[in-house]
């Protein structure tokens, strides 16, 4: 109850937590709307499961990884309820009624007649003097699948969407949106021939029976077609646009849904013999898609953490130490031969013998100049 007045009645800020009680009220018996309602208005409010509120079906671990508002039933041996949307998984049809007091009642007079989950279809304008439906419409039989009936088409994209309902819904959403809109332009032109050819009740009820009854038929056809598309769009765990090598995705799990299961703890359970894992790890330290080498470092837990390395890394690592040893050496060589210059002994050694040659001379500028 207080979805529904809180859909047509925002402003009045109802509490949604009270719940409705006989004795107690909690709710009005009635409410104004805030603006105008419209068919297509009491279609979207049909259409509901809480979103964008607290109770957004669409939201929290019940929704699956894909975010379906889909709820079947009861949990065994277990108390507790799902919330309950307007749009159920269960529902079999739904109806919208139009009057208009300024139209004679076969005309103006319309149901707006959706088969299946109302979220997921399409409402079919039927005015109040028809006479007869197409066999589509009216051929279902719940426990034999057929691909003539309108029933089964809803119901079959409803089931599908299961599959991956946060993408298979936005292309229902767009389908239903499109096919509802036809319907209400149909309407429209319709009954504006019937003005414009000033035509009798009985004939314009002719007019609209044989348009309402052909869109049904086409839209059918046209949702099944449709239905295929889902079929061979989204199976498998991929999403198929095209026969091209880059036709298609992968489109797995969403981050958020998978950081609360076993993946994140993967491999926690795999303790491959030693002569195995060095196998592995030597396999694992080249990336096969780039080329790319990787140190792997083994961890206390049956994790590897991978560091990688850019191409070239491991010649320019030799080469560089090469030329610091390098470096070293010569550094070394030269604080020798200063230790021993400045020594005691060597310049008691130069004073004995006196001045000294000139090659010796030679000898000393080379190693001052070394020093330097």
């Amino acid at each position: 109850m207080w979805r529904g007045y809180d859909m047509v009645a925002p402003s009045l800020h109802l509490d949604p937590d009270v719940g409705f009680h006989v004795r107690v009220p909690t709710y009005p018996l009635s409410v104004k709307p805030d603006t105008l309602m419209t068919p297509t208005s009491i279609m979207q409010y049909f259409s509901d499961y809480y979103q964008n509120t607290t109770y957004d079906l669409t939201k929290g671990m019940a929704a699956g990884p894909f975010h379906d508002p889909a709820r079947f039933g009861h949990a065994h041996r277990l108390d507790g309820n799902w919330e309950r949307s307007i749009s159920i998984a269960r529902t079999t049809h739904s109806i919208v009624m139009q009057t208009r007091p300024n139209m004679a009642d076969a005309i103006g007079g319309v149901a707006w007649y959706a088969q299946g989950v109302p979220a997921d279809s399409v409402y079919f304008p039927i005015s109040c003097g028809q006479t007869t439906l197409p066999t589509v419409f009216n051929q279902a039989i719940r426990t034999q699948f057929d691909t003539e009936s309108t029933w089964w088409a809803f119901q079959f994209t409803t089931n599908w969407a299961h599959i991956r309902y946060d993408l298979i819904h936005r292309h229902i959403h767009t389908e239903r949106v499109k096919y509802t809109t036809l319907a209400r332009e149909l309407q429209q032109s319709t009954e504006a021939s019937c003005r414009s050819r000033n035509l009798s009740t009985s004939d314009c009820v002719a007019l609209v029976e044989s348009a309402y009854n052909e869109f049904i038929v086409t839209t059918t056809n046209a949702w099944w077609q449709f239905a295929w598309r889902l079929v061979s769009s989204f199976n498998a765990g991929y999403e198929f646009f095209n026969e091209s090598a880059t036709g298609g995705r992968s489109i797995g799990y969403p981050a958020d849904w998978a950081n609360q299961t076993e993946y994140v703890l993967y491999p926690q359970h795999y303790h491959p013999p030693a002569q195995v894992a060095a196998e592995e790890n030597r396999t694992a330290a080249v990336d096969p898609d780039t080329g790319v080498l990787s140190i792997v470092v083994g961890g206390s837990s049956a994790q590897l953490e991978a560091f990688y390395l850019p191409s070239g890394f491991l010649l320019g690592f030799v080469c560089g130490t090469m030329s610091l040893s390098l470096v070293v050496a010569a550094v070394a060589l030269v604080s020798r031969v200063r230790q021993e210059v400045a020594s005691p002994k060597a310049r008691a050694s130069v004073e004995e013998q006196g001045e000294p040659a000139q090659g010796d001379n030679k000898v000393v500028a080379a190693t001052d100049s070394a020093i330097v």
